[in-house]
């Protein structure tokens, strides 16, 4: 019975050197690879997450000033309080509190473009890791992170400008609507149709930038060929991009709750939510492009970081058809010629220091020439073995027969050149 590997073992070697490493393990489809990903690979997740939150602190700096402002404006309107006691009589305060709200909304968020533009710095870096993850490449994060805020920082940051505008104007709406709600300045019918058109904006604004950050990763294109490719998806696909974009913000919406469940929201944002909601809609998009568009694309790999699925025995019966074929061939005319096994650890070449001098060339050229008569020597003292003479043997037969092949080619040239 093979002896378990420990634990430090397995954390530096990995268990595909393991004895119980079996082809069949690995992912064969998109829900495989991403629970392959979130259990194998959850501490990289972890590290893309951290990296990518410090680019969302201003943001969350932002959205905190927001409700301050909100909750500092509330303290100074006296809501149902006595007149008398230190407040004036004051007329009515229908919709006050809407008010305020649409007023902090208004003049906090015009920050948002700024607060977005370094957050998509973390969003390059972020979606350039979880692509390489997706097609089971080998990662360093850090490197790799700085290398997509490096590559794709210019058009991501375009598309959040964008993205932030879409937000603001969506949230003013929202507000705006219930103002006038509140202050009956408008039917039901209207703000209703306000209130749902604030909510498409948000949810169609998010999928098409979530598109275009995936497309301009994986694809060498344009802005405008990026946000037109993303509303043929948008327009393409609504019921999947609703239900992966619900699925993806999962640990997102948490944060709408309060008490317990908010605290756990922020837990997770704090510890893999971003990186768990990018991974989710890069393994969807990968799937949208190898269905529909890499077919179209000459050179373009499909079905990355998927395998196929190998069935029990099918290593075996490859196997032994090499077999049988080699043993058709007969011995390899290669290895006509002895070739000493590598096993001597006392002949070794030279390494020459980062700063050298003419003596350790000379120990170089001297390792080197040693290695080479220790060879000729092996192969003089070997080339008369059975295994060796028979394989010349069998050379020298299949050298005849070319040559006779040739001759016998050359007379019949010859003849009937002669009856012409």
């Amino acid at each position: 019975m093979a002896k378990k590997k420990g634990f430090i073992e397995r954390l530096l070697i990995g268990t595909e050197k393991s004895e119980d490493f079996a082809r069949a393990s690995l992912p064969s489809n998109r829900w495989e690879l991403f629970w392959d990903i979130f259990k194998g690979r959850f501490g990289k997740l972890f590290k893309i997450n951290i990296l990518t939150f410090l680019f969302f602190i201003p943001l969350i700096l932002l959205l905190f000033l927001r409700s301050s402002m909100i909750a500092g404006f509330n303290t100074q309107v006296p809501y149902g309080q006595a007149i008398g006691l230190g407040y004036q009589a004051l007329g009515t305060l229908v919709g006050a509190a809407e008010g305020i709200t649409l007023s902090a909304n208004t003049y906090s968020l015009l920050f948002l473009p700024i607060v977005f533009v370094v957050a998509s710095l973390g969003i390059s870096g972020a979606v350039y890791v979880i692509r390489n993850l997706v097609w089971s490449e080998g990662i360093f994060v850090a490197n790799d992170f700085w290398h997509g805020i490096k590559a794709n920082a210019k058009q991501i940051i375009v598309s959040a400008l964008f993205y932030s505008v879409a937000i603001y104007t969506s949230i003013l709406l929202l507000s705006f609507a219930s103002n006038l709600e509140a202050t009956n300045k408008a039917s039901k019918a209207v703000t209703v149709i306000m209130q749902i058109a604030s909510y498409l904006i948000m949810v169609l604004s998010t999928i098409v930038f979530a598109h275009m950050i995936t497309m301009i990763t994986t694809y060498n294109v344009t802005l405008f060929q990026a946000f037109k490719n993303a509303w043929v998806f948008v327009i393409s696909f609504p019921v999947n991009n609703a239900a992966m974009l619900l699925a993806a913000c999962i640990p997102l919406l948490l944060l709408l709750t309060s008490g317990l469940f908010k605290v756990i929201g922020i837990l997770l944002v704090a510890i893999f939510a971003i990186a768990f909601f990018l991974l989710v809609w890069t393994i969807y998009c990968q799937w949208i492009y190898d269905t529909y568009i890499n077919d179209k694309i000459p050179g373009v790999k499909k079905n990355r970081g998927i395998y196929a699925k190998v069935k029990k025995g099918e290593y075996e019966e490859a196997i032994r058809k090499h077999r049988e074929q080699m043993a058709l061939l007969g011995p390899s005319m290669l290895g006509a010629r002895p070739v000493k096994p590598i096993t001597d650890e006392e002949l070794k070449i030279e390494e020459l220091p980062s700063m050298f001098s003419r003596k350790d060339i000379e120990k170089l050229n001297e390792s080197k020439k040693a290695l080479y008569e220790d060879n000729e020597r092996y192969v003089e003292e070997h080339k008369n073995d059975p295994k060796f003479l028979a394989i010349q043997k069998l050379r020298a037969e299949d050298t005849e027969k070319q040559e006779r092949e040739k001759r016998i080619a050359k007379a019949k040239a010859e003849l009937k050149k002669r009856r012409k």
